[in-house]
């Protein structure tokens, strides 16, 4: 990819979490969002120092001064991502060839990623590798009402 569209997809992500923050900001009640920084800093560790372009978007973000709140990973174990993501509808249909061509690299990278930048900011990571989306709602919904009552 040249250069050029590199700069303005990150500056595009970069961007809609600053929208997304500025937004949180203005708010006078605490709120729950899909996705924080955190997550861009977690797709900007996979690129390592092989992008200048990522690098520098990372540097801005790292002065940035973002909402203080309570970040949540939600990861699983990379077989049981594969079983998810081939099984699942609305995935962009992958298949196992697809999982054999590259993209288990990816959700590999992105796994340690995870782990890396919720142990690094001090942030609750949830396995839920065995769990129901139930069981994983309660932790959440715990981790946020303690979040609720101590903030």
């Amino acid at each position: 990819m040249p250069i050029v569209d590199q700069l303005r997809a990150e500056f595009w992500f970069y961007q809609q979490y600053v929208k997304k923050d500025n937004e949180i900001r203005n708010l006078s009640k605490k709120v729950i969002v899909d996705r924080a920084v955190l997550g861009l800093f977690c797709y900007s560790n996979m690129l390592g120092e092989r992008s200048e372009v990522s690098a520098r978007i990372m540097l801005r973000a790292r002065q940035r001064q973002w909402v203080p709140g309570l970040y949540v990973f939600l990861t699983a174990r990379p077989e049981i991502l594969r079983e998810r993501l081939i099984s699942r509808q609305d995935s962009g249909a992958i298949t196992h060839e697809d999982w054999e061509n590259g993209m288990s690299d990816f959700i590999r990278t992105l796994h340690r990623s995870a782990e890396d930048v919720a142990r690094e900011s001090n942030s609750p990571l949830i396995d839920t590798s065995n769990k129901s989306p139930e069981e994983v709602l309660q932790e959440v919904k715990k981790l946020y009402d303690n979040f609720c009552i101590t903030s």
